[in-house]
């Protein structure tokens, strides 16, 4: 996941069981920024309900967090 210029690696999600909003949680423990003020792209929006599986993603695939703020 790259966040500007930092990349984090978001390890132990189910690709086949895990939501996207699961995965937003995942990224607010290792950047601060509140899940509700995420938004993540990979080949277009993610969307929260959607699986992973759905999405096309797959371990190792960059996605862009847009967004910020903090705030939790």
């Amino acid at each position: 996941m790259a966040q500007g210029s930092t990349c984090h690696v978001i390890d132990g999600l189910c690709f086949e069981t895990c939501t996207v909003r699961e995965l937003k949680d995942r990224v607010f423990e290792k950047t601060g920024v509140a899940p509700a003020k995420q938004r993540l792209v990979f080949k277009g929006t993610l969307n929260d309900a959607q699986k992973l599986a759905e999405t096309k993603l797959r371990p190792g695939c960059k996605v862009m967090l847009m967004g910020g703020g903090g705030g939790k």
